[in-house]
């Protein structure tokens, strides 16, 4: 009798995209005897996750907004949280939003989405050269204050493009003030059909 190591993968064949393009996990139990070898196919389930409460932040970002003439229109300023990054298959998953539009323009739509990114390669080499990205879960339409364009004039809107470190921190700060109250969030539930997040040599899913 053995213990399997918990961290291994489910048996599981994959087809990623069109045609029959993928990959498998299979295992197999050998038993060999001087020049005699039996071996049989097992299916194997990976250890099912321990409750944990790791929260994740995607730090505030500023990106500048410029016109279809390449004329700047200012910036925008968004962060992210999620409440617990350990997340199981059918657990909901909180999203906290937080947003500063000094543009000159309106966000016409905010879009939140789980998205799996499959990496895998072969043995002959290439490891993980071929690669695949599967929207689970996509919510459009996010309502979400600060979208709409402050009311300010168009020299303050391009002075934000090129603020001061002092400025941009107090932002910054108020956008993470924003997440911590939780006021904006976003309830989605993790989908049964997600692949079990892995990292091996030849196999990479993340999500």
């Amino acid at each position: 009798m053995f213990d399997l190591p918990s961290s291994l993968p489910s048996s599981a064949k994959y087809r990623v995209g069109l045609g029959d393009t993928g990959f498998s996990i299979r295992y197999k139990l050998s038993v060999e005897i001087d020049i005699h070898i039996a071996s049989l196919e097992v299916l194997v389930a990976s250890a099912p996750l321990q409750p944990r409460n790791e929260p994740c932040i995607v730090q505030p970002t500023s990106h500048a907004i410029t016109s279809v003439a390449g004329r700047n229109q200012g910036s925008v300023t968004y962060a992210a949280k999620l409440q617990n990054s350990f997340i199981r298959k059918g657990e909901n998953i909180t999203v906290a939003l937080a947003c500063r539009n000094d543009a000159q323009v309106d966000i016409q739509r905010v879009e939140v989405k789980v998205v799996e990114l499959v990496n895998w390669g072969s043995c002959d080499g290439y490891n993980k050269s071929r690669r695949y990205k599967e929207t689970l879960i996509e919510m459009k339409d996010v309502d979400l204050p600060g979208l709409h364009k402050s009311k300010k004039s168009r020299s303050e809107m391009v002075d934000t493009t090129y603020r001061t470190v002092e400025a941009q921190r107090d932002t910054y700060a108020a956008i993470c003030n924003d997440l911590a109250c939780g006021q904006n969030t976003v309830d989605l539930v993790c989908p049964y059909n997600a692949r079990d997040s892995y990292e091996g040599s030849l196999v990479d899913i993340r999500h």
